[in-house]
């Protein structure tokens, strides 16, 4: 089940199901008379469905209005087909736009960050670069071994972003890129959303206060949890650092024997990551 919301939260779902929402909504145009409008309706229901348990960090508001959109566009739709009409007329118009436009927002949050040449990498994390002893490696320790980078963790199990400024003080690197994923317990713990903003905005501002790169690994978040997604994109706008998409996260997480909980990584799971990570890096 746990690597079912995985595979939902990485933000790939809600693409593909708005696209095929899109579609439908467009042969709706093409399509009359009872028979096919159960079918059709029964497809659209599912698809507004998908599109709101996948939906991802959207700004505020958007997935509110995009649901009153469409259930306008539904009760357009049965109208339509109870007067022998074409199953969809101007309210299913509107609804396809926004859905393009949710997906237009989501797409910059699916790209990888520029390649980048570090003198030297830093991890800040918690146990999911850490580990927490059941495995034979981790994956900062693989990413060193697979790009020659030094690679340096200073994660420890447990973590909370209150925790980073303290990781940091470990780093003597001025010039060095900071890798951060932080916030997951946070989020476990449903810490206050202030809480959380508070303490990432802290931390962003030490990170970028000198010389420093930084990265942070978006987290993947389902419906519940998409305020601290928010507050994650927003706050990285802000301070202008780069985040490593949620989806390739998510997409470790959900793999097949890639967590031994759910949570943290097996060997497999710190392999996966490390690989996807090195390849947000150039080579001489």
């Amino acid at each position: 089940m746990t690597e079912l919301l995985f595979h939902v939260a990485g933000g790939r779902v809600f693409l593909a199901l708005a696209a095929c929402l899109t579609i439908l909504v467009v042969a709706g145009y093409f399509l009359r008379g009872d028979g096919v409008s159960r079918w059709f309706h029964f497809a659209m229901l599912t698809g507004i469905a998908g599109v709101l348990i996948s939906g991802p960090a959207l700004p505020r508001g958007v997935l509110p209005l995009w649901t009153v959109l469409a259930i306008i566009a539904l009760a357009e739709g049965f109208l339509r087909a109870r007067d022998g009409r074409m199953l969809c007329g101007p309210a299913s118009a509107v609804l396809a736009v926004a859905t393009c436009g949710a997906m237009l927002m989501e797409l910059p949050y699916q790209r990888l960050p520029a390649p980048a040449t570090p003198p030297s990498i830093h991890v800040l994390g918690d146990s999911l670069s850490a580990g927490i002893g059941r495995e034979s490696f981790t994956w900062p320790e693989r990413l060193e071994e697979i790009t020659g980078f030094s690679v340096n963790s200073t994660a420890r199990p447990g973590a909370r972003l209150a925790d980073g400024p303290e990781q940091l003080r470990g780093i003597e690197d001025e010039d060095a890129l900071v890798i951060v994923l932080l916030g997951g317990n946070d989020i476990l713990l449903r810490r206050p959303r202030g809480e959380f903003e508070r303490h990432l905005r802290a931390l962003l501002e030490e990170l970028t206060d000198g010389e420093r790169q930084t990265l942070m690994f978006e987290l993947p978040v389902v419906a519940g949890y998409r305020p601290y997604g928010r507050v994650q994109r927003r706050l990285a706008r802000e301070h202008n650092v780069p985040l490593i998409p949620g989806r390739v996260l998510a997409r470790v997480l959900s793999a097949h024997e890639g967590t031994s909980d759910g949570i943290h990584l097996t060997d497999n799971g710190h392999r996966q990551l490390a690989d996807r990570v090195a390849g947000l890096f150039a080579s001489d």
